[in-house]
């Protein structure tokens, strides 16, 4: 990612605009990161990967066996494990990791429990 100073980029406007269509450009006033020049592409893609919330529930079965292969590390987040309720009754999720602002959900356990956690 380019830095520059505000009062060359705005000498070099052209220059930096074209630089944006490769890679981001930071624009720093006294001495502070202050606005970044993306391309209208990149603003796009970025955009659409906004947060996005859902219920797990919602998730479908081939979405829950991908995300049970993800490892992250131990460091990331906390393992445990969470009972579900969707349309196919109340199981528990075994290996469950949370995360600020994501949940993986690992293996399923196939029967209903009663009880707390494991």
């Amino acid at each position: 990612m380019a830095k520059v100073t505000a009062a060359r980029f705005q000498k070099e406007f052209g220059h930096f605009r074209s630089l944006a269509h490769r890679e981001a450009v930071t624009v720093t006033s006294h001495g502070r990161d202050d606005v970044v020049l993306l391309s209208a592409a990149e603003y796009e893609r970025l955009r659409h990967l906004e947060r996005r919330t859902m219920h797990v529930s919602e998730l479908s079965d081939e979405e829950l066996s991908d995300l049970a292969g993800v490892e992250i590390p131990a460091e990331c987040g906390a393992t445990i494990s969470v009972r579900v309720r969707d349309n196919q009754g109340e199981r528990w999720c075994r290996g469950a990791t949370i995360m600020p602002s994501l949940i993986v959900v690992g293996k399923r356990d196939e029967g209903r429990r009663e009880g707390g956690s494991r």
